[in-house]
């Protein structure tokens, strides 16, 4: 049989044919924004997911796809990348219903209800956290500047407008604590870091100080930021703008098992329920296992710990040993997130299946490829059908068919290049040694499994960090190496922050030269173009939100308005025209249309469009609201509106920044980082790609491991002395 798809033109799509044999596993490919996603995701799992919904008389969003016809389609699951989970009560246990299992041991040797064993109920859940395992409390590395001098004001928790305030008080205490307040706060011990943090002064000060041009007097303590906060916290009068500089941590009452007391005092074979949930994947495992010959021979138990022992031995095939159960879902990445689902769909029963996987290698490690490939192998010898949306080559070895699509992204992609297993061919790109004359010295950094870590970071040049998922690359990045270091920038894909007037326009900072160009071909009001704005230029019946709520639904829904028709904008706006466009049409052309229709004169704004295009986001349209980007299109945004604003010997830390890129983008990137380190930059990448990786002068490994067994430096050194290292995992895989 043949899944059939014909004239599809869902997104980009230029009316293509799709056929894909049941029970084969086929490979999109191609540059990103050349169409993979549209056409597994948009139209042939959304297809799938509609006829299913129908039959269910499950309401559902109108799905957006367009085609022709189709014809013998599969009930559909997608994994993807994605986590938009942000629930901190959902975990791992109660997820994939291993909670269930336990529940049921407990109740059963403990002979109460399994009531007991749930943290989101009143009766069950630690108080001070409720159920959720942490509380929130000041984050040094959200208040602290590291590089700032003391009589700089270090800590960005304190307002400006109390600047002078902060300043007197800083420099009296100095005094108290007899050292110099030119001194950067990384230069002052741990003990006196700690005082300037936590501490309180030993006397009152009485200080004279000028706040919004006038002259007050003060006699009161010093207090560090993080002793005033507290304060402010248990009084319950913690000010609004010091709320961001909180941080998640363990709860010091439950110690982040998320249980009351009264329900850890029931065990399982000498282990509270608490415990089991907060132990790692492969000591869990290894403890049933000790036990198999107590509980194998008791019929209500065998079952229970047979299905909790089969989802665990996935996982730890799939290199996820290192999690725990209580692990919550909004705190995993995206790749943890579809390992683990992946893992669950393995040990399905269910056969005759449509599976897509939407990059199932990005942001794993080379030596974890096999066991991804294995997994999906497993998957297709139960009969289903399986897409795979990849960069990655490795995986061809298990596909029995590759279709490319191409040649570029955007209006430039959206065609079938080849459905065979030829290369593709991408442009070459010279390979550039920068060696470092200037080591920046980390001793004693700390954080999450990185203990005492002292090493020298070379500067001036470009620097992978490698290591399996869970050494701690994404730790040293960015909580131990901004601690040392001037200017340091560290960059994510994590969601841009905004609300819902958020837009690519907005994030990369180009909104206002769109808007002023608008004004000066309109003649127009700025106002005319603002669309956040009540009573400006935004639609007044959504307010500029371009949806409303529809209340005639049982289930929240939302309408496009049918005033503006999602367009945001009043009428008298969408009146006003320049180059044939409204101002809303002419921010929804692709980026790389733009380019051709800005005035040289705007050369600011070309400067930015010309840089996202060369990042590969040349397909994005700037009225694309932030919250429908990838992770890698917003770090990306964010990575290149920092470029933009380049300072001499700064600290570029970017995290996976090549995470779902094909290698025509990637090098585009790295001649970008090259230019920086030219220019006196210093350039971090936390990387999986080998690709990637093989244009870096320097590379630092953690590992051995991950979790407790990382967090160590196995190798830190040229790419060339990588050759020389024995216990290197990454050093195999790169190009020399």
């Amino acid at each position: 049989m043949k899944l059939q798809y014909f004239g599809v033109t869902t997104n980009n799509l230029k009316n293509i044919d799709i056929e894909i044999t049941h029970g084969q596993t086929v490979m999109f490919s191609g540059p990103s924004g050349s169409g993979k996603s549209s056409i597994a995701v948009d139209t042939i799992h959304k297809i799938s997911e509609d006829e299913l919904f129908q039959l269910l008389n499950a309401r559902e969003d109108v799905s957006r796809y367009t085609l022709r016809e189709f014809s013998n389609i599969l009930p559909s699951v997608c994994l993807q990348q994605e986590n938009y989970n942000r629930n901190p009560h959902s975990t791992i246990a109660t997820y994939f219903s291993l909670d269930i299992y336990f529940k049921q041991l407990f109740a059963i040797k403990n002979s109460v209800s399994q009531r007991h064993f749930q943290f989101n109920t009143s009766t069950s859940s630690c108080p001070v956290c409720n159920g959720s395992g942490n509380t929130f409390a000041p984050d040094p590395m959200l208040i602290i500047e590291y590089s700032s001098k003391l009589n700089e004001i270090p800590f960005r928790c304190w307002k400006a407008s109390s600047i002078e305030l902060y300043r007197q008080l800083i420099s009296l205490y100095c005094e108290e604590l007899g050292i110099s307040h030119s001194k950067k706060f990384n230069e002052l011990s741990e003990q006196h870091q700690h005082l300037f943090l936590n501490g309180k002064s030993d006397h009152k000060y009485r200080v004279e100080f000028t706040s919004n041009k006038r002259k007050h007097r003060k006699t009161g303590y010093y207090k560090g930021p993080i002793f005033e906060m507290i304060e402010e916290l248990e009084k319950g009068s913690l000010p609004k703008h010091k709320q961001k500089y909180l941080s998640s941590v363990v709860c010091s009452a439950c110690k982040g098992t998320r249980f009351a007391n009264q329900s850890l005092v029931f065990d399982l074979y000498g282990k509270n329920i608490g415990e089991l949930y907060l132990m790692d994947f492969e000591s869990l495992h290894k403890w049933i296992i000790n036990l198999k010959q107590e509980w194998s021979k008791k019929t209500n138990e065998s079952r229970p710990f047979k299905k909790i022992l089969e989802f665990l031995e996935t996982l730890i095939a799939l290199n996820l040993s290192y999690l725990h159960l209580n692990r919550a879902i909004p705190t995993l990445s995206g790749g943890e997130l579809q390992r683990l689902r992946l893992g669950k769909a393995v040990n399905s029963h269910f056969t005759n299946f449509l599976y897509v996987l939407d990059e199932p290698t990005s942001g794993l490690h080379p030596s974890e490829w096999p066991a991804i490939a294995s997994s999906i192998s497993d998957l297709k010898k139960k009969k289903n059908t399986i897409i795979i949306i990849e960069h990655n080559d490795y995986l061809k070895k298990i596909t029995d068919k590759v279709v490319y699509l191409g040649p570029g992204g955007g209006l430039n992609g959206g065609y079938v290049i080849t459905t065979d297993n030829q290369k593709i061919e991408f442009a070459a790109s010279n390979y550039k040694f920068y060696k470092s004359t200037k080591n920046l010295l980390i001793t004693n950094g700390n954080s999450n499994n990185i203990v005492n870590l002292n090493i020298k970071v070379p500067l001036n040049t470009i620097i992978g960090v490698c290591g399996l998922s869970g050494s701690g690359k994404s730790t040293f990045l960015r909580n131990i190496l901004p601690k040392f270091a001037d200017d340091a920038q560290y960059f994510n894909q994590s969601p841009i922050r905004g609300n819902a007037y958020s837009i690519v326009a907005t994030a990369s900072n180009v909104f206002k030269d769109f808007q002023k160009l608008f004004v000066e071909k309109t003649k127009a009001n700025p106002e005319h173009f603002v669309f956040s704005s009540k009573g400006k230029g935004q639609c007044e019946t959504c307010f500029g939100t371009g949806i409303l709520e529809d209340e005639s639904s049982y289930i929240k829904d939302t309408l496009v308005c049918p005033t503006c028709c999602g367009k945001r904008f009043s009428e008298r706006t969408l009146k006003l025209r320049y180059d044939g466009f409204n101002f809303f049409e002419f921010l929804s052309l692709s980026i790389d249309e733009l380019i051709s229709r800005i005035p040289k004169t705007y050369s600011s704004l070309l400067k930015t469009l010309n840089l996202l295009s060369f990042i590969g986001l040349g397909y994005l349209t700037l009225f694309q609201p932030t919250s429908n980007l990838s992770g890698g299109e917003a770090q990306r945004i964010k990575f290149a509106s920092s470029v933009l604003k380049y300072k001499t010997k700064q600290l570029f830390l970017l995290d996976e920044p090549f995470r779902g890129v094909d290698k025509n983008n990637i090098l585009n990137i790295i001649r970008i980082l090259y230019d920086l380190v030219e220019h006196g930059a210093t350039v971090l990448i936390a990387e999986h790609n080998p690709f990637a990786l093989s244009y870096c002068s320097y590379l630092l490994e953690f590992g051995p491991g991950s979790g407790h067994s990382g967090g160590k430096p196995i190798f830190c050194g040229s790419k060339e002395e990588m050759l020389k290292a024995s216990n290197s995992l990454m050093v195999k895989f790169l190009s020399y």
